[in-house]
């Protein structure tokens, strides 16, 4: 019987550790934490508010570089070209045998981007003319 006793003392012990720590945590202290809590979090949503938006740079079409322009030679055939700047964007229905390669870059901050424009045409199937604008440049 002794060890029945000595569990019901353990367990009002643990009980009495229980209500001692829930009138610790009343509704008056937890009035005080949210009021001290409440000014921080609204200096931060303010201050959120100031602060600019991270943009990513927007990049589209095909990167051709001026080393990639040099390697071009009149008389490359098609998938040596397509192997130096890849696969164009656009290829046009009705002239096969041009080739046209664009890329638009536009800055975290700025409203206006840059444009490049490159054209390939070719004649039995082999590079004859390169024209357009050449990389680093604002096209338009």
């Amino acid at each position: 019987m002794t060890s029945f006793q000595g569990y019901r003392d353990i367990k009002r012990t643990d009980t009495f550790k229980l209500v001692h720590a829930a009138s610790i945590i009343s509704p008056r202290t937890i009035s005080k934490t949210m009021r001290s809590l409440l000014l921080p979090a609204c200096l931060v949503l303010l201050l959120g508010g100031c602060l600019s938006v991270y943009k990513v740079e927007v990049q589209q079409g095909n990167v051709v570089s001026q080393d990639m322009i040099a390697k071009l030679k009149p008389g490359m055939t098609r998938s040596q070209v397509r192997f130096v700047l890849g696969t164009p964007l656009v290829t046009d229905a009705f002239h096969p045998n041009r080739w046209d390669y664009y890329y638009y870059l536009r800055g975290s901050k700025e409203k206006t981007g840059e444009t490049q424009r490159l054209t390939l045409i070719f004649r039995n199937d082999t590079l004859v003319s390169v024209q357009g604008d050449q990389p680093g440049k604002t096209g338009g």
